[in-house]
């Protein structure tokens, strides 16, 4: 709930596919972010804003359109937050949900990017699989990618994520990572030191062995990374180049 950059447009946007999907029946579900939070506000400021967002999620969303994502054990509602980038303090989230969700057993399930606060999520449910971070060693790029290689960074996380009892566990699939941010750089940008990424396809070995991975560790839902990140490289939308081939791979696979 912001009105920064393109963030109206954005909010337009997910308000048409959320009605869409549901009236498709469909189910659906969200991955904030709260990066759309301005960090120059107060700690009460930003907590405020962050109310806010999950009132609009339960009355505009829940509310109204039949569909959302739930844990078949609980009957909860199933979120991610991208991040947490903004707002790293775990019982800010925890007394939000808990404000705008009172009754428990309605209470969204929440999981965070794993890896991108370190081990620990500061959400209390746990985190998603996501691509990055030890995946994108030097050793693993470019003619050195392994499956081997994939496979482990994979089962780190859902042996993390068994141990600490995450439910969900929400897995991730992910055809490759070839990023194009230092091609895309505006003249003289300082470039990130992980830029420059190009973890390998294999021909669809990689896709194939995240699905593998998902099924051998009993992830419950497998997230697919992405749909059109074309700027890093991970998009399974249909393209000139390769035509249907991620959309058949992963009809396969399902």
């Amino acid at each position: 709930m912001s009105n920064n950059a393109d963030y109206p447009q954005l909010l337009e946007a997910s308000d048409l596919l959320v009605a869409s999907a549901s009236a498709k029946g469909l189910s659906w579900t969200l991955c904030t972010e709260d990066r759309t939070i301005d960090a120059s506000l107060s700690a009460a400021a930003q907590r405020a804003r962050l109310v806010a967002d999950w009132t609009y999620i339960r009355d505009a969303y829940i509310a109204k359109f039949p569909g959302v994502l739930t844990d078949t054990a609980s009957g909860r509602p199933i979120f991610q937050v991208f991040g947490p980038v903004t707002v790293k303090t775990g019982s800010v989230w925890s007394s939000v949900l808990a404000e705008v969700f009172p009754d428990p057993n309605a209470r969204p399930i929440v999981q965070s990017t794993d890896l991108l606060n370190g081990n620990d999520p500061i959400v209390e449910d746990g985190s998603y699989l996501w691509p990055g971070w030890g995946l994108f060693d030097k050793a693993a790029t470019g003619a050195a990618t392994t499956t081997a290689h994939v496979s482990s960074f994979n089962q780190a996380f859902y042996t993390k994520a068994t141990a600490n009892s995450w439910n969900p566990i929400f897995g991730g699939a992910y055809p490759r990572f070839k990023d194009y941010y230092a091609d895309g750089a505006a003249p003289g940008a300082a470039l990130e030191s992980w830029w420059g990424v190009d973890l390998r396809a294999l021909d669809g070995a990689v896709y194939d062995q995240c699905f593998t991975d998902a099924r051998n560790n009993g992830a419950q839902f497998l997230q697919l990374v992405s749909w059109s990140d074309w700027q890093e490289g991970t998009s399974i939308e249909p393209s000139y180049e390769e035509g249907f081939k991620w959309l058949l791979q992963t009809q396969q696979q399902l």
